[in-house]
This record gives C-alpha cells, sequence and structure tokens, in this order.
C-alpha cells in the first residue's frame, strides 16, 4: 500500500509540473529581397532554460537563396561555436553546434544561437527552416522544443534594357503630353 500511495504522489507531483519548451525560430519571419541582395536571418532561441548544448540544421531553396558560413549569435559564449556544413547546391546547412564546457550550469532567457547571411541567387520564394533540433541541459537531458521558420520572397531585377525601355516611354509621355498642353493654349 505504501509504495501504491508513493507512487501516486509522484505521479501527481511529476503531473503538477509546468510542461514548457523552448522555442528556436528564424528572424525575421519573412522577408522581400531582389536576385543579388543579402538577407541576414537570425536563430533565436526564447523560453529556454538552462541550456547547456545545441545541434540544429537549416534547409533553403537552393535556386532562390546560397548560404553563407553560419556565425556564433553568442548565446552560449562558449568559444566553441561549431559552423557545421554548409551544402547550397541541396539547401542545407547541416550540424550547426555549440556547447558549454565544463561542470557548470546552462543558459537560460533568450538569445541568438547563430546568424545565417544567405544571398539571393534566383527569383521565388523559399522557406528557411530549423531541422533536427537537440537542446541539452547541464545534466545532458533533452530539452523539449518548437521550431518557427521564415520564408523568403525574392524578385528579379529589370533586365537593363526593361529599365531603358520604361524610362523611354515616360519621356515620350512627358514630350506629348507638353505638346498638348502648347497646343491647347
Amino acid at each position: 500500500m505504501r509504495n501504491k500511495i508513493l507512487d501516486l504522489a509522484l505521479a501527481v507531483g511529476v503531473a503538477a509540473l509546468p510542461m514548457t519548451a523552448a522555442t528556436i525560430s528564424v528572424v525575421p519571419s519573412s522577408a522581400t529581397a531582389t536576385v543579388g541582395d543579402t538577407i541576414t536571418a537570425d536563430i533565436n532561441i526564447s523560453d529556454v532554460l538552462d541550456l547547456y548544448a545545441f545541434q540544429f540544421d537549416v534547409s533553403f531553396a537552393p535556386g532562390v537563396l546560397s548560404a553563407n558560413t553560419p556565425t556564433d549569435g553568442l548565446f552560449l559564449n562558449s568559444g566553441g561555436f561549431f559552423s557545421g556544413f554548409t551544402d547550397n547546391a541541396a539547401g542545407t546547412i547541416t550540424f550547426i553546434a555549440d556547447s558549454l564546457v565544463g561542470l557548470m550550469p546552462g543558459i537560460s532567457g533568450a538569445g541568438t544561437l547563430a546568424r545565417i547571411q544567405f544571398t539571393a541567387v534566383g527569383p521565388g520564394t523559399s522557406p528557411i527552416t530549423i531541422g533536427n533540433p537537440v537542446l541539452l541541459d547541464s545534466n545532458l537531458f533533452d530539452i523539449a522544443a518548437i521550431t518557427n521558420g521564415s520564408t523568403v520572397t525574392v524578385s528579379a531585377i529589370p533586365e537593363p534594357g526593361t529599365v531603358s525601355f520604361v524610362l523611354l516611354g515616360l519621356a515620350a509621355l512627358v514630350a506629348v503630353s507638353s505638346r498638348c498642353q502648347i497646343t491647347k493654349s
């Protein structure tokens, strides 16, 4: 009987603990650009408790965006940031990671895990998504995570001939408008 009461007390106690998940987000949540522009995406974390280590992947549309090497967002500020493996042909950055070292508590709160600069290489829409997130606390237990991605819409740059044609058309309209004004006077 005593074990059943203890089991019930533990079950009620564990059930009463708040189940919170950290959120990993790509910021900004949406962006627009033209071909040739650079877009900076921050990979931010919020509502995390005791973060000791992290790892995640990022994916994007390779015909629309090209990724530069990720840089440390300094949330853990460990000096051991690993920028992962960037494959622009596949549209992936795998194994972006960082970890504290030694016996110490993890970091709690919100901040930037990594920063990635993308170059807009073609017109279209590209999601930027976070995959395979692994968050560990200072006891190396998993921390639950929710991910939020981003969308980048890239438009084409008008051809130089198109711009010249539009300017020539506007000049012709101004000239015709001027003549109409003169003949009415």
